[in-house]
């Protein structure tokens, strides 16, 4: 019997590159490369997406809670990160979130943006912000371009799996570091999900699927 790879690895390279490498178990990539056939249909077979997506979206996360994942663990580092910065780490935090369990992290879609995969409702919640360092955490409502101050709720928390925290925590160690512009290098070159549908000024969606297969083929390449 061959011994059982390290559970993750890093290797971070310098953008354009490849993304920083987060190993995946053979028996967990294996189980979201049968997912993928099954959860996520191809294009030919919308209809079946679709009603799959509904049933899930009601399991998953809102963006903004994981986005305050992100940030809670950037302020245990005495951290402060620009919109950019969190809108990228919970997009690398979903992709390898899709390849290690088969399931998406957050509920709603990315949109191809001229700078790289958005969620629409974090980019609301954010937008405030510019590109300043994001000083506080985000609040339910803020993900609203309809909310007023008054409507805002407490921040907004959810209850993730161990799994999803391991996850997120190794997405941070891996890309925390980076730079805006080195993190939206990474997610909108040449052979990413974004590149596949871009096309400016259009906002296209950016399918599960595609960041799922993705993320397995960077799980999967050589050193």
């Amino acid at each position: 019997m061959s011994s059982p790879r390290h559970a993750w690895r890093t290797r971070i390279i310098v953008p354009p590159s490849q993304p920083a490498i987060i190993d995946i178990p053979d028996g967990e990539a294996a189980a979201a490369r049968r997912c993928n056939s099954l959860r996520w249909p191809s294009r030919h077979h919308a209809a079946a997406r679709l009603r799959t997506e509904n049933v899930l979206e009601s399991l998953l996360y809102s963006s903004l809670a994981i986005a305050n994942e992100i940030i809670s663990r950037a302020v245990a580092e005495d951290k402060k990160l620009t919109p950019m910065q969190i809108q990228k780490l919970v997009y690398l935090a979903h992709g390898w979130n899709l390849a290690v369990t088969g399931e998406p992290l957050i509920r709603g879609k990315f949109e191809a943006w001229d700078w790289g995969p958005v969620n629409r409702p974090l980019y609301e919640a954010l937008r405030q912000f510019g590109a300043e360092p994001v000083d506080e955490f985000i609040r339910w409502g803020e993900g609203s371009p309809f909310s007023e101050d008054d409507d805002f709720g407490p921040d907004a928390i959810e209850d993730l799996t161990p799994k999803e925290h391991e996850i997120i925590d190794r997405t941070w160690r891996a890309y925390g570091e980076y730079e805006a512009f080195q993190l939206s290098a990474l997610t909108h070159t040449k052979g990413t999900p974004w590149a596949n549908v871009y096309s400016q000024g259009r906002n296209r969606e950016v399918l599960n699927s595609e960041i799922q297969e993705y993320f397995i083929r960077l799980a999967d390449s050589p050193e």
